[in-house]
Formats: C-alpha cells, sequence, structure tokens
C-alpha cells in the first residue's frame, strides 16, 4: 500500500439481499494523491476480484486521477462525486472516462442538483436520509446502511438494488 492512501471496501447488496457487487473506496489524504492512488489500484491488478462488478470510487483523488494512467479491469464502474461536478477537473474525466467507455455512476446525489445533460449515470448512490431521492438520473442505490431495517427502509423509500 502507498502512503497517504487506504483502501475499504463495501458490498452492494439486492433487494434479495444477495451481494451482487462490490464498493471500493480508495480514500486519500489531501490534494495531488492521484498518483498514490493510481499506484495502489495498479498493487491490486494481480487480486483484483473478476467475479463481479466493482463500484470504484476515488474519495479525495478525483481532481489529479484523470491525467493519470491505469487500464481499468473490465468490471469497474466509477463513481463520480456530485460535489465535485462543477470541477473542471471533474468534467475533463468524466469526459476522458466516457471517451474510454467506461460505465459511470454519481455519487451523493441530492435531488435539487444541476446535472451534466452529457453524462449517462448508469446508478445514482444517495444518502437514505434524503428522502426526495424518488426523482434520479439513474437506479437509485443507498448507501451506508447501518442494518436491515435501513435496508428495508430504503427499498419502500424507492430505492433500488442492482
Amino acid at each position: 500500500m502507498n502512503a497517504g492512501v487506504f483502501v475499504t471496501h463495501q458490498p452492494v447488496i439486492s433487494k434479495q439481499r444477495i451481494v451482487t457487487a462490490n464498493r471500493l473506496l480508495v480514500h486519500t489524504h489531501g490534494t495531488g494523491q492521484g498518483r498514490a492512488a493510481v499506484a495502489t489500484l495498479r498493487d491490486l491488478n494481480d487480486v483484483w476480484p473478476s467475479e463481479r462488478t466493482m463500484f470504484l470510487s476515488l474519495t479525495g483523488a478525483i481532481r489529479d486521477f484523470g491525467q493519470l494512467d491505469w487500464q481499468a479491469p473490465h468490471n469497474v464502474m466509477f463513481e463520480i462525486p456530485a460535489a465535485a461536478l462543477s470541477s473542471a477537473a471533474t468534467a475533463q474525466l468524466i469526459k476522458d472516462l466516457q471517451q474510454s467507455g467506461a460505465t459511470l455512476c454519481l455519487d451523493g446525489y441530492v435531488p435539487v442538483q444541476s446535472l451534466p445533460q452529457s453524462v449517462n449515470f448508469r446508478f445514482v448512490i444517495a444518502d437514505l436520509a434524503d428522502a426526495r431521492c424518488g426523482t434520479s438520473p439513474g437506479l437509485m442505490l443507498a448507501r451506508d446502511l447501518a442494518d436491515v431495517g435501513a435496508f428495508d427502509t430504503a427499498l419502500m423509500n424507492g430505492f433500488a438494488g442492482p
């Protein structure tokens, strides 16, 4: 693992309560950590799980990740943080990822937010506490659910599972 980078994992669970994908969160500290994030991802290439879809969140490294060279495995969906959509670097990253044929997800969606019309988000990841998530530009997934009761509440509030 590279200094300043650590990786966490969350399962993505379907309505049938089956793990259908995994969410890999690459955490960095401070700006300019894109190179370290890419080095960490490269270190994982030999053990990268291929049997399920991997949602990849680049927490903190989104600003400079796009200019770096990493060939993503076929099963990666890139999470784009909604809070970073107004950034020129994020716009360029989205453009680069779309040109490469990558699948995009939106993380941290809030319905009052305007979204770029040229982007097709396969999944939209939102906080269960935001009850307004009934209107979405993609299939809604709830994140950070604490227990089965929260999972059931998410389904009742219109969240879906992959």
